[in-house]
């Protein structure tokens, strides 16, 4: 294919090659020189017309821009983008004061002010504003080139089992550093769907529930996206563009076999917290309830069969290390849980009343892959068990110790097969748990 440049000398001084004979499969660099003696600040267009022998493609049109500076000039210049795409915003306001400009079809702007440091503000229609503070204006335009982010929605849908669910509520929770700081409510619709609009770009989970006239109420329990019941464990959504697929598959409430054992306690803030989800798992008999405190912020869970349990109270921005609490024939009944929330995190009480433990066992990394370092304070020097049971109470590994106030103990698991077990340990009568989980 032939090429031919025809050259209508403006601020385009030169084409090279200025006419060529392209190959098929072939390509070539073409130079073109700009000049912009004699031309004041400003942005100049020009195109540049390439005529061809192809009878389907006979011209085409390269358009060019130039900027021009006065180098006497102070203020900013630079393109404006959608942070998603890459592509240029065209009309964006670039706002300086009283002063303003908006940006070309190329997301580009040239804002002239007086030399000196100021506050910068970008802002377009369906996007968030930016403000670029204490930025130096210079002789000669200073660069500011951003990027907007626009407003975004989650949609997804709550299944119950295989079937959406008819009626219930979705919450949204905006985090930033790992703590709650808006919270969104939205009642789910047909098919189960529910959707978040207006959202701007940043981390969020998701938590949806059967609402009490639902035919799911009380057979699934309050689930986050990811499938879990805690809102640490739940799959985090880095919101950069909108998304449809936050799907929620609700985790089906499972009744332990019965038997005389209870667990009841008291959820405290200062005064007493009504309505906050207690949760319990038995991982062993893979069952798990739910109930809410009252309020008085006492809860009870009646009519368990013996063996172990964990238990924590389920607040969205709220750390807890779930207890585990065991039931036999010799302690059928565990009747003063008391937790305590403070600030971020909620803590239990039953180690204050310990004359042997000084704080609950640290165990770590849990997860664990080779050796789980083990941190036990005690508060008078005695021989403390550790022992390593599965879930179904057999004992894998046992170690004996004396301590006499702290010590960092290093129990070797690497020969353990992948799973939960329950570390046991023991001092002068008092016993306490822990969740240990071997990768």
């Amino acid at each position: 294919m032939a090429i031919r440049f025809n050259l209508n000398r403006n601020f385009i001084t030169s084409v090279s090659p200025a006419s060529l004979v392209l190959a098929p499969g072939t390509q070539e660099t073409i130079w073109i020189t700009y000049n912009s003696t004699g031309y004041e600040a400003g942005s100049y267009e020009q195109d540049l017309t390439c005529l061809t022998n192809h009878p389907e493609v006979p011209e085409l049109f390269l358009h060019n821009v130039m900027h021009v500076e006065n180098q006497n000039q102070a203020g900013f210049s630079g393109y404006v983008t959608d942070a998603a795409t890459g592509y240029a915003i065209n009309e964006a306001k670039v706002k300086v004061g009283d002063h303003q400009v908006f940006t070309n079809a190329n997301g580009y702007y040239e804002l002239p002010l007086e030399p000196g440091s100021y506050n910068v503000t970008f802002s377009k229609n369906g996007y968030q504003s930016v403000i670029v503070e204490d930025t130096t204006a210079v002789a000669g335009f200073s660069t500011i080139s951003v990027q907007l982010g626009g407003f975004y929605f989650i949609a997804g849908q709550v299944f119950a089992g295989d079937t959406p669910i008819e009626t219930g509520f979705g919450y949204g929770y905006k985090m930033i550093e790992g703590e709650v700081v808006d919270i969104y409510a939205d009642m789910i619709g047909g098919e189960g769907w529910f959707e978040f609009s207006g959202l701007s770009q940043a981390q969020y989970i998701i938590k949806a529930e059967p609402s009490p006239n639902s035919v799911y109420y009380g057979d699934y329990l309050p689930t986050y996206f990811g499938d879990v019941l805690h809102w640490e464990d739940a799959s985090v959504i880095d919101l950069m563009q909108s998304t449809d697929d936050a799907h929620i598959h609700l985790i089906a409430a499972v009744s332990s076999p019965a038997g005389p054992g209870i667990i009841s306690g008291i959820v405290e803030n200062g005064s007493k917290s009504a309505d906050v989800a207690v949760i319990l798992q038995n991982p062993g008999q893979n069952s798990v309830a739910i109930t809410y405190t009252a309020a008085d912020g006492t809860f009870a869970f009646n009519d368990l069969a013996y063996g172990t349990y964990e238990i924590f109270a389920e607040i969205p921005g709220i750390a807890v290390v779930p207890q585990v609490i065991v039931l036999d024939e010799t302690n059928p009944v565990a009747g003063d849980i008391r937790m305590l929330i403070i600030d971020n995190e909620i803590i239990f009480l039953g180690i204050a009343q310990s004359e042997i433990f000084r704080n609950i066992p640290a165990v770590y990394p849990n997860p664990v892959k080779e050796k789980a370092n083990i941190v036990v304070n005690l508060k008078k020097p005695g021989q403390v068990s550790i022992s390593v049971a599965d879930l179904s109470g057999k004992v894998v590994l046992t170690e004996n110790y004396f301590i006499s106030d702290q010590k960092q103990i290093a129990i070797n698991v690497e020969s353990l097969a992948a799973g939960m077990y329950m570390l046991r340990f023991e001092s002068q009568g008092e016993v306490f748990m822990q969740k240990l989980i071997k990768e």
